[in-house]
C-alpha cells in the first residue's frame, strides 16, 4: 500500500484541487452529462480562494500527486463532511479511508459531537461505505427534484463522534 499523507489544503493548490474536483465529476458514471456539465460550469466560476475559505479542506498526496480530498465545515457542535472524492487511478487503496479518518479525528478535537454528510441515492457504494464506517440515517431520505435531469433522493448520515462502532 502507498504511504499517503494528508494535509490541509493551501491556497497555493486550490486550482489543482479544483481540476481535480472537475475531472472527478465528468468522470462519475452515475451523473448524467448535462448535470456533470453544469456541475463543472458551476465550480469553474468559483475564485480558487473561495474554494478554501470557511471551512478546513484538506488533501491526500501519494507518491507527490494530489489524489483526493475532503472538506469539513465544522459547527457549534456538528460537523458537516463534503466534497470526499479520489481520483479514479487511486481508488481502492485506503485513501478516501485515510481522509475520512483524519477528518474525524480533526472534527472530534474540535469538540463537535457529531459528524454529519449528505449521500445521493444513486451512490450505493458510498452509502454503503459510510454505514460500514458507523454512520447511520436519522431521517426519511431528502427528495432531490433537479431541472438537470438527475431527480432522486438524498440522505442526511450521521456519526456520533467520540464512540467506538461494535466490530
Amino acid at each position: 500500500m502507498p504511504e499517503i499523507c494528508i494535509t490541509p489544503l493551501y491556497p497555493e493548490l486550490a486550482e489543482e484541487h479544483r481540476r481535480l474536483q472537475r475531472q472527478m465529476i465528468l468522470t462519475d458514471p452515475t451523473l448524467n452529462s448535462t448535470l456533470a456539465n453544469e456541475l463543472t460550469s458551476r465550480l469553474d466560476g468559483i475564485n480558487p480562494a473561495r474554494l478554501i475559505a470557511g471551512a478546513h479542506h484538506y488533501i491526500a498526496n501519494v507518491d507527490n500527486n494530489i489524489t483526493g480530498g475532503v472538506t469539513l465545515r465544522p459547527g457549534v457542535e456538528n460537523a458537516l463532511i463534503s466534497g470526499l472524492f479520489v481520483e479514479e487511478p487511486y481508488r481502492r487503496r485506503g485513501i478516501a479511508s485515510a481522509l475520512m479518518s483524519h477528518v474525524l479525528e480533526v472534527a472530534t478535537q474540535t469538540g463537535q459531537r457529531q459528524a454529519t454528510l449528505w449521500v445521493a441515492d444513486h451512490n450505493q457504494v458510498a452509502y454503503s461505505w459510510y454505514l460500514r464506517l458507523g454512520f447511520g440515517s436519522t431521517e426519511p431520505p431528502t427528495l432531490r427534484l433537479s431541472s438537470l435531469g438527475q431527480d432522486g433522493f438524498d440522505e442526511l448520515l450521521v456519526k456520533p463522534l467520540g464512540e467506538t462502532p461494535d466490530a
